[in-house]
């Protein structure tokens, strides 16, 4: 959107003004600092008020970092559970990360018709979700690349090693991560450091 040549040259003069300002007077240009802050505010919320509901948004990027209560996280935010399955367990009770955690295994098994294996993996994945430092993509590769299923595994795990399983598992496909997306030796040792810390 191009800016108005009239607010510019009014913020402008604004501007210098509270430069002059503060060169003679420094407890004066907080002052015009507040006045012109709001000018900003004000020009900002009317421009935007202009806009219309025609934009068009091409790209969502993924959360990389719920750090949710369990109670506002949907079932959908586990790498596996799409809509069709997520539809059939919260017809059943179990619409958030909280109550995925809760569930046992045969019965989310039993009520999307995937395998034990599968059902054990989503709710272990549930266990690492709602983490600071985990996003849904991590909390794919910690479960299915490093075989971790829960939070006391992740704080006894050797960084290095963990790191390079997951490493070798997304460069064989058997970990999808978005193109872009890294799991780095760094971000495998928050999520060890943040384990730790709830355990605590």
């Amino acid at each position: 959107m191009k800016a108005d040549k009239p607010k510019v040259i009014t913020l402008a003069v604004a501007a210098l003004s509270i430069a002059l300002i503060a060169v003679y007077s420094p407890t004066q240009a907080s002052i015009g600092i507040i006045i012109v802050s709001a000018m900003i505010a004000g020009i900002c919320s009317r421009e935007k008020s202009e806009t219309t509901d025609d934009t068009v948004e091409s790209y969502v990027p993924e959360v990389e970092e719920s750090a949710a209560e369990l109670s506002n996280l949907p079932i959908e935010t586990v790498e596996g559970i799409g809509s069709v399955h997520g539809t059939k367990l919260r017809n059943e009770g179990i619409g958030t990360l909280e109550e995925l955690m809760r569930a046992r295994a045969d019965e989310v098994a039993n009520i999307c018709d995937v395998s034990m294996e599968t059902s054990q993996r989503w709710i272990a994945m549930s266990r690492f979700c709602w983490m600071g430092t985990v996003s849904e993509e991590d909390a794919e590769a910690i479960v299915y690349a490093g075989g971790i299923m829960d939070v006391t595994e992740l704080a006894n795990a050797d960084g290095n090693g963990l790191f390079r399983k997951i490493d070798d598992a997304i460069e064989k496909g058997y970990v999808r991560v978005p193109d872009g997306y890294e799991i780095s030796r760094e971000k495998v040792s928050l999520w060890i450091h943040e384990a730790n810390s709830l355990l605590k």
